[in-house]
């Protein structure tokens, strides 16, 4: 080959690298503006789902708290009404002693507000005369 091709040649491939790594480094540069912004979204994803994360965190706490609540109201419910129920079957039984006392010791088997069978004293003043 002759030296002016030669270096026609030469000057040809140092053009092409040139301008390959132009496009190269155009192209690491649109790349790295990419990874920027898909790191920016991925940041903001992860930001709004902790956001909702605490926000049902809080939810499940307040339904918590309120379940805890209302089982104390119902424990408490069931004591006093368990409470009451005794009191009530502890003045049948006096009151049905009395009256066995006084001749009047018939009872009935009768269906509590709670819904427990019980025996009740019948009296006289029970029935109506005029039925």
């Amino acid at each position: 080959m002759k030296p002016s091709n030669w270096t026609r040649i030469q000057h040809i491939e140092r053009n092409l690298g040139t301008q390959k790594k132009g496009e190269i480094e155009q192209d690491r540069h649109l790349l790295r503006r990419k990874l920027l912004s898909t790191q920016a979204e991925c940041d903001t994803r992860v930001l709004e789902l902790q956001a909702d994360i605490r926000e049902l965190q809080n939810a499940l706490d307040e339904r918590e708290n309120s379940l805890k609540q209302t089982e104390k109201e119902k424990t408490l419910l069931i004591a006093e009404l368990t409470e009451q129920n005794q009191r009530l079957q502890m003045q049948i039984k006096e009151s049905s002693a009395e009256n066995t006392e006084k001749g009047e010791g018939k009872e009935k088997r009768v269906m509590s507000p709670l819904g427990c069978m019980t025996e009740q004293p019948v009296f006289e003043s029970d029935f109506d005369a005029s039925v």
